[in-house]
């Protein structure tokens, strides 16, 4: 079974392409001035809407590649966790971020310091709180020595990251400290930060109007097969009922009826990876919505 690099992830791509749409437009209309978040704007003129702004894109095309490759990485919390819990994720570690570096810009201005004028623009917040996330929940697979020291196959991301917060000096180092400060904040649960999930109907209006620009080839050639298989399969079980109706027996093949389906083993796996070990549970909740692990993740987890 074939998935794409975003199948069940259709938050993180959302967000690595509005961010790569948002870095092109501003670069090219030369807008960035207005948009990021600096001491002068903001205290200043008093133009507020940057605290929001400056999140969305990145100032240079050197953050943005470094940007991408860790959001890609970080695709697997939306896995493990699911779009709902995982837009919540989002939502918590941009909003706290925004929260330390105003005050810290407000504070500074406040002693008349001026050691950093700027947060770095861009998801810097979102990126290095998953860094906290992927430093603790992911395990090390893979370890070396290399002229005395010991590096795991995370080693590279890690001096991705620390690249990516040093890319404007102070600035992006602000950005990063309030990123890492927020992902710790979400790691030990502070005011109950990893209970919060997106409210329902939340997240169905955003699928019904955002999902279908989100769903490559693969993913909508996938979404489908994961009901089209039952219906199938009764179909072919009716089929052998009406073949064996003159016998009075139900006739199968020995070596096929055991076999589990391709789209359930597929299924089962995927809630595996995510941490839903309970076999019988997984098999009940896929029976009842047709195959649908969404639906199901939205049960296992609600």
């Amino acid at each position: 079974c074939s998935m794409s690099g975003f199948h069940n992830a259709p938050v993180s791509k959302g967000l690595m392409g509005l961010s790569a749409i948002a870095t092109i437009t501003c670069s090219a209309m030369k807008v960035g001035k207005l948009l990021e978040l600096d001491s002068e704007g903001l205290l200043g003129r008093r133009q507020v809407w940057r605290v929001i702004t400056y999140q969305f894109f990145f100032s240079t095309a050197s953050e943005l590649i470094l940007g991408m490759v860790l959001m890609y990485t970080f695709r697997q919390f939306e896995r493990h966790w699911g779009s709902k819990k995982f837009g919540a994720f989002v939502v918590v570690a941009k909003t706290l971020s925004a929260i330390v570096g105003t005050g810290t810009l407000f504070f500074q201005r406040s002693w008349r310091q001026s050691l950093v004028m700027q947060v770095a623009s861009g998801p810097y917040g979102l990126i290095f709180a998953s860094l906290v996330q992927y430093y603790f929940e992911i395990p090390v697979s893979q370890s070396m020595q290399m002229f005395g020291l010991n590096f795991s196959n995370k080693s590279f991301i890690y001096l991705l990251a620390v690249q990516l917060s040093c890319s404007l000096s102070r600035p992006s180092q602000l950005a990063a400290a309030s990123g890492i400060l927020t992902g710790i904040m979400y790691r030990w649960n502070v005011l109950g930060l990893r209970k919060y999930m997106l409210p329902t109907w939340i997240y169905r209006l955003s699928s019904a109007l955002f999902l279908p620009f989100l769903d490559g080839p693969t993913d909508a050639a996938a979404r489908p097969l994961q009901g089209r298989p039952r219906v199938q399969q009764r179909h072919a079980d009716n089929g052998a009922h009406r073949q064996s109706g003159d016998h009075g027996l139900l006739q199968r093949q020995p070596g096929r009826a055991a076999e589990p389906r391709r789209s359930d083993a597929a299924a089962m796996a995927n809630l595996a990876s995510m941490g839903f070990h309970d076999v019988e549970r997984n098999q009940r909740l896929l029976d009842r919505h047709n195959g649908d692990v969404n639906r199901v993740v939205e049960e296992l987890i609600g």
